[in-house]
């Protein structure tokens, strides 16, 4: 009975679509991420494979069938990549089934472009897969990772990032900016992207123990503390003000909107921010933005979900947690010149995350590709 469930489920997710699929010289493996470098292929014509079966092409499954081969996922992947017949394939997401095309298509170029932190058990599925042949990645560490993955590897940072340029105009310059990570609780469990499963409150007691030490040093310090909302719906925006609502006070502003990448330019008017263990925030930590953050969540969840590498304390973080000994640092951490930030970040972060303003490097690397399927 639970199998007739969880296929009714399944089908009932599913757009059945039939059109016959146009050969191209690029071809996307999986939507997800796609929307974040569609701009860099504007007037390149391409196809997008979407591979997590939320659309089946019966056009594809008719040809399967006409091959007279079984009707599986990999199939499938294989006869749509056969019809589009593309030169490269790009993958802007964490999908490991990416990794094994190269199995059955050899003469195939893939590009994978990184899109989050990748921890280790991904990596390990990546290496399983298969490989690729580049790989864009984000930090020094990611090179590292990748040696045994892709045939040459490129550092070029956040795409998402690298699009923004700071404002010379700080609005808020003397107030604090905490980035929330705030996570709608569905079944009061949470799956990590490691594949462990965690009660809801559990993951999240990281996140209200950094939440309400910034705002008790905020009043300490007689300082407003904006909280920069995850949610960009309007359900889940107000899911989070019910996250926070006991919390209001005169220093506490919230900042939420519905726009995708609200985040982004917020981050760009304040001088100073706070997160726990935040891509955004290592992202403005790329940027020279003043950072201070706690990198306490491993010791919430009891083993290693992050692994950045650096140390347990440092000039703007600390993974105590114990106030006191948090506020000194926060003091200290408040103490430091502007001038001084870029160096910090080149001390200890580039193996975390690099930025590439605009983009430069990324678009290096298509203009090639761009130039080889025009001639």
């Amino acid at each position: 009975m639970n199998k007739v469930f969880k296929l009714f489920f399944l089908l009932k997710n599913i757009k059945f679509t039939f059109y016959k699929v146009n050969r191209n010289n690029i071809l996307f493996f999986d939507e997800k991420g796609y929307g974040t470098i569609k701009p860099f292929f504007k007037g390149k014509k391409h196809s997008i494979l979407k591979s997590r079966g939320e659309e089946i092409n019966l056009y594809i499954i008719f040809k399967i069938l006409f091959d007279l081969k079984s009707i599986n996922y990999i199939n499938y992947i294989n006869e749509y990549i056969e019809a589009v017949n593309p030169k490269y394939i790009f993958h802007h997401s964490v999908n490991h089934r990416f990794f094994s095309i190269k199995k059955n298509f050899p003469r195939l170029k893939t590009i994978f472009i990184q899109s989050e932190f990748i921890h280790q058990p991904e990596i390990i599925k990546f290496k399983k897969n298969g490989f690729c042949d580049y790989a864009l990645l984000w930090g020094k560490k990611d090179l590292t990772n990748f040696k045994n993955i892709s045939r040459k590897s490129i550092l070029i940072g956040s795409v998402l990032n690298n699009y923004n340029k700071e404002k010379k105009v700080e609005k808020y310059k003397n107030s604090i900016l905490f980035i929330s990570q705030f996570r709608e609780n569905k079944n009061n469990y949470f799956q990590t992207n490691t594949g462990k499963i965690f009660k809801y409150d559990t993951f999240m007691k990281a996140d209200r123990f950094g939440f309400d030490i910034f705002l008790n040093y905020c009043k300490s310090r007689k300082k407003k503390m904006y909280v920069l909302f995850a949610a960009r719906t309007k359900t889940k925006i107000k899911k989070e003000i019910e996250f926070y609502k006991n919390k209001k006070t005169n220093n506490l502003i919230f900042l939420k909107s519905t726009k995708k990448h609200y985040g982004y330019k917020v981050t760009q008017y304040f001088n100073k921010i706070f997160f726990v263990n935040s891509t955004l925030g290592f992202e403005c930590l790329a940027r020279n933005k003043k950072c201070f953050f706690l990198n306490v969540r491993n010791r919430f969840l009891g083993f290693k979900y992050i692994n950045f590498p650096i140390s347990k304390n440092g000039p703007n973080w600390c993974n105590s947690l114990d106030q006191k000994i948090i506020f000194n640092k926060i003091d200290k951490f408040m103490g430091l010149k502007d001038s001084q930030i870029p160096k910090i970040y080149d001390k200890y972060f580039p193996k975390i995350i690099y930025y590439d303003k605009n983009n430069l490097k990324l678009k290096f690397f298509l203009n090639n590709i761009f130039k080889d399927i025009s001639e």
